[in-house]
């Protein structure tokens, strides 16, 4: 997946993981500055999420979904 946010400016790369209608757990190859919301793109669902952290531990970041896909 790509978490993309600053107005899609900015992007990371990330796997997406236990994958919902609600949220999904993303694992960043590093530690990064991930802002509390951003988008979420998940091109092999072809489908693109308003995600909001919930949780962050290490790499791992446990994210809720704002509405239905965009």
């Amino acid at each position: 997946g790509r978490v993309a946010f600053n107005h899609q400016q900015s992007t990371l790369d990330c796997m997406v993981r236990n994958l919902s209608g609600d949220g999904a757990l993303l694992l960043l190859s590093e530690v990064v500055a991930l802002p509390a919301a951003f988008d979420l793109e998940v091109p092999h669902h072809q489908r693109s999420y308003a995600a909001r952290v919930r949780w962050r531990a290490g790499g791992r970041v446990g994210v809720a979904f704002e509405a239905q896909p965009i």
